[in-house]
């Protein structure tokens, strides 16, 4: 199968190329959304995972895998939802450009 072929077909398996720009520019406004509020999300449900699905269906859970199964029970897309742990003490980060 030639690569165009490929290519096609992964385009067409998502609905196509102006459906996937719809997609992402909905996970990206979602994602705002989602990141807007983190700070009020944590202090009311600490410790949950949040996920953020199409049709802006907010979804919470004691655990990741919790979270996954009320997805698959309320029919709502996993590969295209915004998920976040609402974690009260995150780690810290420090990056650094270049090498040590």
């Amino acid at each position: 199968m030639a690569k165009k072929d490929i290519f096609d077909e992964a385009i067409e398996a998502f609905g196509g190329i102006e459906q996937m720009f719809r997609d992402g520019d909905d996970f990206d406004r979602r994602h705002m959304l989602l990141y807007s509020r983190i700070i009020e999300l944590i202090k009311e449900r600490p410790n949950q995972w949040v996920a953020l699905a199409e049709g802006d269906v907010w979804v919470f859970a004691d655990s990741h895998a919790e979270l996954l199964r009320c997805m698959d029970q309320q029919g709502l897309r996993r590969n295209n939802a915004v998920y976040e742990h609402l974690d009260p003490d995150p780690p810290i980060l420090i990056l650094a450009a270049g090498s040590l």
